[in-house]
């Protein structure tokens, strides 16, 4: 095929860095018709599949060369962004290097295809818990795709199985409180019978030590009255015998007493001896050598803080490295588990190492929205205004999750609100805007968020009046926006309006008008 030999001559005039990015270039252009389960294209805004130096290059010489067009489009962006697709599906299945990258992607694009159409319906149904993923398969191909490639992800399949994980997290949690109560409710009813038990016991023993006492005292007065006749006699005898009896019996008692107050005592340590058996197992698997760094991890990301901490005690580095740069504190960030976090703290965590992909532990703290988590790391003195390797700080973070509480407590610490990313400019506002946050819009405005600044694109109006969020559009319109700013993208550098019209978007355009917007075009 000749668009095949004319792609592997554009592609190997390219230096090595240029062509290490088609993998991620192809990925992006290519995915899995579920009906039949056939590869097909697919259209991919220009940032996502450009957005490295080597992906822009790579991208603009197949333009050229005619096997890639740009046009503009509804994409994956939206709001009219230049879009990006193969000129030929042919080009998939003829061209032998882009055959041998998608047969070894396949696995990834399968999962991205079932899980965009999932999150689409998600999102369609107003995020319907129902929607979610299902605890098992499903939701662990999805959270490893995400891990392994969350960069090449639309911030919607990002957040559907964020969702997720998050709603299977809290049924695991709930599950295990439900058991934990369980468990506990069983061990005390049974302290409880066990010591009323007793109690009865020496109830018994003292009633019958007493009842021992007055036959004896009847015994001797039958002794006594055996002077008086030979029948009183026999009646001593009897009631000396019924008190040796009942001595018997009382001794009886006691040592039932005794042993149930043992049986209390045993009940009352048995919820610790769980705990104990793990540990001693966890003991046992450090003395054969068992590789400490691992275990540490895994004790942090399932929050057993016991665990935890004798893995510290027997040598394990509370800042050891996984692959991707994560350490324990990551775990116990992400899953707002303080009793974990403070073990690894206290043993000489830091709380600044950053991972590849997801930045530090405070950036986790502040995007699952875990306030205590975040006063506790700035507490033991990590960075609040912290920079992921796009310069997104925390606050960023908090505002596309819609984190209030977080984000006041990052600005109480003194992250600035126009902190802006090097990634292309961008503001927490940005941020809060783009993923329809009106609390959160609310609140960076109050603390002198900037509704005039600029990104890659234009300004927040922009972004909102093409989104056709109408609560969002009056909010920067009463906090100052320049109605009639121009966009800075080449491709359409218009005004607000212009970006609401171009997006179907009628009754914001009308809006806009209202308030004096105008338009830029000829």
């Amino acid at each position: 095929m000749a668009s095949a030999g004319r792609a592997d001559e554009i592609v190997g005039a390219l230096p090595d860095e240029i062509q290490d990015a088609l993998p991620t270039v192809l990925r992006a252009l290519v995915t899995v018709r579920l009906a039949d389960e056939a590869l097909t294209g697919r259209l991919a805004a220009r940032a996502e599949i450009a957005s490295t130096p080597a992906q822009a290059a790579l991208v603009d010489s197949l333009i050229k060369a005619r096997l890639l067009v740009s046009d503009t489009g509804s994409g994956t962006g939206g709001g009219g962004e230049a879009v990006v697709r193969v000129t030929h599906e042919s080009l998939l299945t003829h061209w032998p290097r882009a055959q041998k990258i998608i047969a070894a992607d396949r696995e990834f694009l399968e999962v991205r295809a079932r899980v965009q159409a999932d999150a689409r319906r998600w999102l369609l149904e107003a995020r319907n818990a129902e929607l979610l993923l299902p605890s098992g398969k499903r939701l662990a191909e999805a959270e490893d795709m995400l891990e392994a490639r969350r960069l090449e992800l639309e911030d919607k399949i990002i957040d559907y199985v964020e969702a997720s994980g998050a709603a299977e997290r809290a049924r695991e949690e709930a599950k295990r409180l439900a058991e934990r109560g369980r468990i506990e409710a069983a061990e005390a009813a049974k302290r409880e019978r066990l010591v009323l038990e007793a109690a009865a016991a020496r109830n018994l023993a003292r009633r019958t030590r007493i009842a021992a006492v007055l036959a004896l005292v009847l015994a001797a007065v039958a002794v006594v009255g055996a002077v008086v006749g030979f029948r009183a006699q026999d009646e001593a005898n009897r009631q000396t015998a019924i008190a040796q009896e009942n001595a018997v019996l009382a001794r009886a008692a006691e040592a039932r007493a005794e042993q149930q107050a043992e049986q209390a005592r045993l009940a009352r340590d048995e919820a610790l001896a769980g705990r104990n058996r793990d540990y001693q197992l966890a003991k046992r698997l450090i003395a054969r050598g068992e590789d400490l760094g691992t275990s540490l991890h895994d004790a942090a990301l399932n929050g057993h803080a016991f665990l935890v901490e004798l893995l510290l005690d027997s040598g394990a580095d509370p800042n050891v490295l996984a692959r991707d740069r994560s350490v324990p504190l990551h775990w116990a960030a992400s899953n707002g588990n303080i009793e974990v976090a403070t073990r690894l703290l206290e043993a000489g965590a830091e709380t600044d190492i950053q991972n590849f992909t997801n930045g530090a532990a405070m950036h986790l703290a502040a995007g699952r929205g875990h306030v205590a988590m975040v006063k506790l790391l700035i507490s033991h003195g990590a960075d609040p205004a912290a920079r992921m390797n796009n310069a997104h700080t925390p606050l960023h973070i908090a505002a596309a999750g819609g984190h209030v509480d977080v984000a006041q407590l990052l600005i109480g610490n003194g992250v600035d609100v126009n902190a802006e990313s090097t990634s292309g400019g961008a503001t927490p506002l940005f941020d809060a805007v783009r993923h329809g946050k009106e609390e959160m819009t609310k609140l960076l405005i109050a603390h002198g968020a900037n509704v005039n600044a600029y990104d890659l694109y234009g300004t927040p109006l922009h972004i909102v009046a093409a989104e056709g969020h109408r609560v969002l559009v009056e909010l920067i319109i009463a906090a100052g926006a320049d109605i009639n700013a121009r966009a800075t993208r080449w491709y359409n550098p218009g005004t607000p309006l212009d970006w609401a019209v171009e997006a179907g978007q009628v009754e914001i355009a009308d809006l806009l008008r209202k308030h004096g917007a105008m338009s830029a075009k000829p």
